[in-house]
């Protein structure tokens, strides 16, 4: 006999700010905001409730893993490596730092990704609403795929371009919150 389990989640989030002075326009950022994620999952038997010790464990998994992406955020930093929650466009001027093209290598297989995604939800709709449209849908697919992978070369060879205008080179400056481990 088969056993129903019921998972429950929790998150704990740890913010940090940034702020960088513009290789284009030479303006401060302004202090900016991101944070890390950590989330911890627990299965209950049944429908069950966790109970409060079970809670107060969850909760402590949750935080000790945002501890650890955290951690993980800084060690990336200290390596040039800023990831993702760490916006590089200004916000006087609206272009991108030249620090952004080292973490942003993955921008556009993630766009072709979203544009697969996009082509299957499309491909779905059709076959839904016209029996007619058969096996044209199945373009939809690789249409998407080759739509996003092409937005996001533009993108990247956007942000390419706007960083070789300028030899100014600024990295951002992070206020790390003191987490004990």
């Amino acid at each position: 006999m088969a056993v129903a389990y019921t998972t429950y989640k929790s998150e704990a989030k740890i913010p940090f700010h940034y702020h960088f002075v513009c290789e284009h326009c030479g303006k401060d950022s302004g202090m900016l905001s991101a944070q890390v994620l950590g989330i911890a999952d627990i299965n209950i038997s049944g429908k069950g409730r966790p109970s409060l010790d079970q809670q107060m464990e969850l909760q402590t998994r949750a935080q000790a893993s945002a501890k650890a992406a955290l951690q993980a955020k800084i060690n990336g930093a200290e390596k040039g490596r800023y990831g993702e929650g760490v916006s590089s466009k200004c916000p006087n001027c609206g272009k991108i730092q030249s620090w952004e093209l080292r973490s942003g290598r993955w921008k556009p297989l993630i766009n072709a990704l979203q544009g697969l995604l996009a082509g299957f939800l499309i491909m779905i709709f059709a076959s839904i609403f016209g029996k007619e449209a058969g096996s044209a849908t199945v373009i939809c697919m690789p249409i998407g795929l080759g739509i996003g992978l092409i937005f996001g070369l533009i993108q990247r060879t956007r942000a390419k371009i706007d960083s070789t205008k300028t030899t100014t080179r600024n990295k951002p400056e992070f206020i790390w919150p003191n987490i004990q481990a």
